[in-house]
């Protein structure tokens, strides 16, 4: 083999991390290079296709706007994901590299984008009700499970956790509109 060639063998070769779990993919998110990472609950329950009511797929029409569907849902609670984890973000950078801190203001303000998103965020909790707020926060946001989290705050779900779920994410696609209104975008 020529040393070129090693070369880029070993490029292209992706280290896993020490033990995988179940809850590590190897994927490639948009503008990074393929690697490993560890799916969220959220993320993993739309992999494994939890997110589509297959009790609505009667037939090949219905399936597929089911489908269409599910990826809604994903896509809200994405957003809804990537909200929180701006939202609860650290305030202030590490004071000692002032040169990638491009914040005017005391140390501890907000950032301007953080501050959108948080009125977003409250415009949306204002929109949602509380249980759909509260399922969204601790799912998608804090990453809990989803039959734990249905069971702690709907207990009449117990037997049907994921169809719950559903209808937070559901509950989500309708409040995105109005929680932008509402935040002035």
């Amino acid at each position: 083999m020529k040393p070129t060639e090693q070369q880029d063998t070993s490029a292209r070769m992706i280290d896993a991390p020490a033990l995988v779990k179940d809850t590590h993919a190897l994927g490639r998110r948009v503008g990074h290079k393929e690697g490993w990472e560890n799916l969220s609950v959220f993320e993993r329950a739309h992999r494994a296709g939890k997110l589509m009511d297959r009790e609505r797929c009667t037939d090949q029409e219905a399936t597929k706007a089911e489908a269409e569907r599910a990826l809604d849902r994903y896509q809200a609670g994405d957003r809804f994901t990537e909200g929180w984890k701006v939202a609860n973000a650290g305030n202030w950078a590490n004071g000692s590299d002032y040169n990638s801190v491009r914040v005017v203001g005391c140390p501890g303000s907000f950032v301007d984008h953080q501050i959108d998103v948080k009125n977003f965020m409250r415009a949306l909790e204002a929109e949602l009700g509380t249980r759909d707020w509260m399922i969204l926060r601790r799912i998608c946001g804090e990453n809990y499970p989803i039959a734990d989290t249905i069971t702690d705050i709907t207990p009449a779900y117990r037997a049907t956790t994921l169809a719950r779920f559903r209808e937070s994410l559901d509950a989500l696609i309708e409040a995105i509109p109005l929680a932008f209104k509402k935040a002035g975008k």
